[in-house]
Formats: C-alpha cells, sequence, structure tokens
C-alpha cells in the first residue's frame, strides 16, 4: 500500500469520530439526567427540562457535563472505526465492481 492510499483510507475516521463527539455532547446530559432519577435515594420528580434547568442553576454549564470523559472515550472511537469499516467496504465493493 502507497503512503497516499493509506491516508485516503484512514480519511474515513475523522468524521466518524467527529460523529462520536457530537453524539456524546448532544446525549450526555440527558443521560446525566436518566443516571441521576435512577441513582437517587428517594423519587425524583419533574420534567427533563426542568431537571437541566435545576443542574444548570446549581453547577453550572460544567455540570451538564459532568463525567463526560468516559463516554468520549468509548464512542468517539468507536464511531470513528464504524465510519472507517463502512468507508474501506465501500471502496473494496466500488473496486470489485469495476
Amino acid at each position: 500500500m502507497s503512503d497516499i492510499s493509506i491516508i485516503a483510507s484512514l480519511v474515513g475516521l475523522a468524521p466518524g469520530a467527529f460523529g462520536g463527539l457530537c453524539s456524546v455532547a448532544v446525549g450526555h446530559p440527558i443521560d446525566l439526567i436518566k443516571v441521576r432519577q435512577q441513582t437517587a435515594a428517594r423519587a425524583i420528580s419533574g420534567s427533563t427540562i426542568g431537571m437541566l434547568h435545576g443542574i444548570f442553576i446549581k453547577e453550572g454549564f460544567h455540570g451538564l457535563y459532568r463525567g463526560v470523559a468516559a463516554p468520549l472515550l468509548a464512542v468517539t472511537p468507536a464511531f470513528a472505526v464504524s465510519f472507517w469499516s463502512y468507508d474501506l467496504a465501500g471502496r473494496a465493493i466500488r473496486k470489485v465492481g469495476n
């Protein structure tokens, strides 16, 4: 494999990593609410939006993303490899079809 084809095959990693990053950035605050409801000593009532607002008021913006490192380390590479393998499979199918 030449250097150019190696770089071209790795191009699929970047969009996948960005997709994983966006997925965690959007989903983590909602997952935080779910986990807090599941682990609360007493039942927590209120809407999801109300709980997000409460966390934002009490803990600030950083409170919404507390514990985000673990999902980022797990999801970002998984999305990157998924996009990369899809790209490689597409290239292989197109190559066989020609």
